[in-house]
């Protein structure tokens, strides 16, 4: 135990110092984004992982979908009423349906996911699945734009996001933090 110990304690300084100088989450410099761009503003979030924007509402007062759960809101519910398995066609969907009810953009937040590689599934804590068929894969490509990747964290909670079809796209290009 001494060892086990005196090993996670010579990493601690490495650790602390990383902690202290970079990022650890990309939501500071997404939130400046969101806070800093008229156009984006006002747009309705809707993540997956929805816990993985958590830490966004400190920085942004922008209003979040959880589709999972099928309700706007700033903390995940970690209970059995939210859905265990989401598929991609499944988000686009309630995507376009938080646009249809609220008239607000809608961005959609990723983890930096290969969608071009046909189908695919991600898993997640908690038992939590998120799965794409290349059909769905390409339904999102014509239905979304990517806007914006936030890359630049030490943790891993680094974005890709996705400004859907149908809100102003004068600005919609792609760009990298």
């Amino acid at each position: 135990v001494l060892v086990l110990v005196l090993t996670q304690l010579s990493r601690t300084p490495q650790l602390v110092r990383a902690d202290i100088i970079g990022a650890r989450s990309s939501s500071k410099a997404f939130g400046e984004f969101l806070n800093h761009s008229t156009p984006f503003h006002n747009v309705v979030i809707v993540p997956e992982p929805d816990y993985k924007v958590e830490s966004l509402p400190y920085y942004a007062d922008n209003q979040v979908y959880l589709p999972r759960e099928g309700r706007f809101g700033k903390t995940v519910s970690w209970t059995r009423a939210s859905k265990a398995h989401l598929t991609l066609g499944e988000l686009l969907q309630a995507a376009r349906d938080v646009r249809s009810r609220t008239g607000s953009p809608v961005l959609i937040v990723l983890e930096p996911l290969n969608l071009d590689s046909g189908a695919g599934e991600q898993k997640y804590m908690y038992g939590k699945v998120f799965s794409w068929t290349a059909a769905e894969a390409e339904e999102f490509r014509k239905s979304t734009t990517l806007l914006r990747e936030f890359d630049a964290s030490e943790g891993d909670e680094d974005y890709r996001i996705f400004l859907l079809a149908g809100a102003d796209q004068a600005t919609g290009r792609s760009v990298r933090s």
